[in-house]
């Protein structure tokens, strides 16, 4: 099957947790050893995150599950952000934050959203750790969960 870049395939799930430790005991007594590929500090700095100009960290790692990639998100430091703000909405518990998407243009997917009738809402756009493209998070795009657009650069 040919890749359709009009419905792009899931590229990862990312949940939000409070302590790395601790999900890597609980998933991994049924998942079994939760091997971490690629593990790293994410430092975002002055970027727009509902309405006001905000700086954050997090430290993120990545592991495989069967057939789906995991990404798991610890927030670090102090401070609004949307990883926080997830915790805290979720009374401290480790829960799903978003559905990613690896996407050629985010900037097409969210003008071909609106178009069909979506009202995607920007929560927060930063670009990539690596600084070889963009992420942004939206709301409004599917049911209950934040979608994540990720646009790499070559």
């Amino acid at each position: 099957m040919e890749p359709d870049p009009q419905h792009p395939a899931t590229y990862h799930l990312g949940f939000v947790v409070p302590d790395f430790d601790e999900t890597r005991n609980i998933n991994g007594a049924f998942l079994g050893d939760l091997d971490f590929y690629r593990q790293f500090p994410l430092e975002v700095a002055d970027v727009e995150y509902r309405g006001s100009t905000v700086s954050y960290s997090a430290d993120v790692a990545f592991y495989d599950s069967g057939n789906i990639r995991v990404e798991l998100i610890q927030p670090t430091g102090d401070g609004p952000s949307p990883y926080h703000d997830h915790l805290a909405a979720h009374e401290g518990q480790a829960s799903v934050h978003h559905v990613a998407y690896l996407v050629d243009s985010i900037d097409e997917h969210i003008a071909r959203a609106t178009e069909r009738g979506s009202n995607p809402r920007l929560v927060i756009g930063a670009p990539l750790p690596a600084g070889n493209g963009r992420y942004a998070y939206y709301e409004g795009l599917l049911d209950g969960i934040v979608v994540e657009f990720i646009e790499r650069h070559a």
